[in-house]
């Protein structure tokens, strides 16, 4: 079952399986091979008729940072076909993590970026530590989180986006201007807001 180089599987006596991160040196950031073994993970995880429960963790110090530079990197310099493929890669890993057929618990600490607040919001619980940051960070870079924003926005409520970004900020300057400082990390309800709305259990930036 330990075949995988991105990722650990581990699972107790009790049926408790644990899904863990294992990019610890690169912050645990997606590359194109996490993506993949992570969808094949929850394909074996979902079988496995012994498997109670799933809990998502992260080695080292931050659980998520978002995206593999090089990755991003790769995409941008290739052409539409292959950015398509692998945005779909992505849309489908989280799919896959979202209709998991058993219960789902998001352990979230230190950073949680771009992907990692998509992995965070396809929990059924998530439980953030102290001192935790989330944010789309990837707004700063001028690209808009189409794959993750949805179960991001699902996972708070409809609601919930406008009271995280400070609605009475949103009517002065623009709702969308408020949000997009949201999601960067940056003024407005900041990381801490977005954290205290995916993971109410944790602590705010």
């Amino acid at each position: 079952m330990q075949d995988f180089e991105t990722i650990r599987i581990g699972r107790d006596e009790r049926g408790v399986a644990t899904l863990t991160l294992a990019r610890a040196q690169k912050h645990n950031a997606m590359s194109a091979q996490m993506i993949a073994e992570l969808s094949a993970a929850v394909g074996r995880l979902g079988a496995d008729e012994e498997v109670r429960v799933v809990v998502l963790a992260a080695e080292g110090e931050s659980f998520c940072a978002g995206g593999d530079r090089g990755w991003m990197r790769a995409q941008i310099e290739a052409g539409r076909e292959t950015r398509m493929a692998e945005a779909g890669a992505l849309a489908r890993m989280l799919m896959a993590l979202d209709r998991l057929p058993r219960p789902l618990v998001g352990r979230i600490h230190g950073n949680a970026f771009g992907g990692g607040v998509g992995l965070a919001s396809v929990c059924d619980v998530a439980v953030g530590a102290e001192g935790i940051r989330m944010g789309f960070t990837e707004t700063r870079l001028g690209l808009i989180p189409t794959t993750i924003g949805p179960y991001g926005g699902a996972r708070m409520g409809a609601p919930r986006p406008r009271r995280a970004g400070r609605r009475p900020r949103c009517r002065r300057r623009g709702r969308g201007r408020a949000l997009s400082r949201l999601r960067a990390g940056g003024g407005g309800g900041g990381p801490g807001a977005l954290a205290r709305a995916l993971a109410p259990g944790g602590g705010g930036g």
